[in-house]
């Protein structure tokens, strides 16, 4: 797959709604097998076991940040999504693959849109570890927005040679 285009992505995302009504948006990695719908509830809790389609699934389904606005387009500037980290690469297995600089030249770009056809292609700047105390999982975000990218930026373990735009907005990918 290689970059797709925003109506691709929201048809890719209406299909998905069809079959669950938690559809909130489609993701996308280009020259990867990361290509899901993502889903929201009012828990984090319901998604770590059941796809996104809403069967049982021990894989999970990637899925926004209860806490998280729904659409890209709102004011906290930041969209929060969790997905499993699977061992065969597959939902977030593939962001452990950002530390290496290689792989985040040939992908650096994160394609996201949402289901009021906000969004578009993020580039990405900043692979890090982070636990659970970490200001990225923090609600309501209390630091002002360029302080959190500085910050992000200075704790990744890549260096992409830019820091992004201090009026934009920041998809977070956790897992």
């Amino acid at each position: 797959h290689g970059l797709l285009s925003d109506a691709e992505l929201f048809a890719k995302l209406q299909d998905a709604k069809r079959a669950n009504p938690d559809v909130i948006g489609y993701i996308s990695i280009p020259g990867t097998d990361l290509h899901e719908p993502v889903v929201q509830t009012t828990d984090n809790v319901t998604y770590l076991t059941h796809a996104a389609d809403g069967e049982d699934d021990a894989r999970g389904a990637i899925f926004a940040d209860y806490r998280s606005p729904a659409y890209v387009g709102d004011s906290s500037r930041m969209t929060l999504l969790h997905g499993h980290n699977m061992r065969d690469g597959s939902m977030f297995g593939v962001l452990a693959s950002y530390g290496d600089p290689d792989f985040w030249a040939a992908h650096p770009y994160v394609q996201y849109v949402d289901a009021a056809g906000n969004g578009g292609t993020w580039l990405v700047y900043s692979a890090r570890l982070a636990d659970g105390a970490d200001d990225v999982f923090t609600f309501p975000v209390k630091r002002p927005y360029y302080d959190r990218i500085a910050r992000f930026s200075q704790r990744s373990i890549l260096d992409p040679g830019f820091t992004p735009d201090p009026d934009g907005r920041t998809l977070t990918l956790s897992t």
